[in-house]
């Protein structure tokens, strides 16, 4: 199984500068969706093994990351590639919706 890892604003910040493709999943511990978007989210890990990296951001721990992307409902997935924004999924969403919306972005 492929990690997902927590970031805060700092780590994703990096992350995004770096470069790459790298799949945020933006979430709160109060959000029914996104608790069950968890699953949906570490299946995307596996799917995307080393394509693009996966990272989960608190938006109640971390509000900054949230607001610097424009995250405005939850969850919501943001993919970056080469620091730049490419997609945005907002709401639940099944996986292969997911992989479908991310396709022609991951290297």
């Amino acid at each position: 199984m492929t990690p997902v890892r927590e970031a805060d604003e700092q780590e994703l910040s990096r992350a995004i500068d770096e470069g790459g493709a790298i799949v945020v999943d933006f979430w709160a511990p109060w959000c029914a969706q996104c608790l069950a978007m968890r699953g949906v989210v570490d299946r995307l890990a596996d799917n995307l093994d080393a394509r693009a990296r996966v990272l989960t951001v608190n938006v109640e721990a971390h509000p900054n990351a949230a607001e610097a992307h424009d995250v405005k409902s939850l969850p919501a997935l943001l993919l970056f590639r080469d620091g730049a924004l490419r997609e945005r999924l907002d709401g639940f969403q099944r996986l292969p919706v997911i992989m479908e919306r991310l396709r022609g972005h991951l290297p």
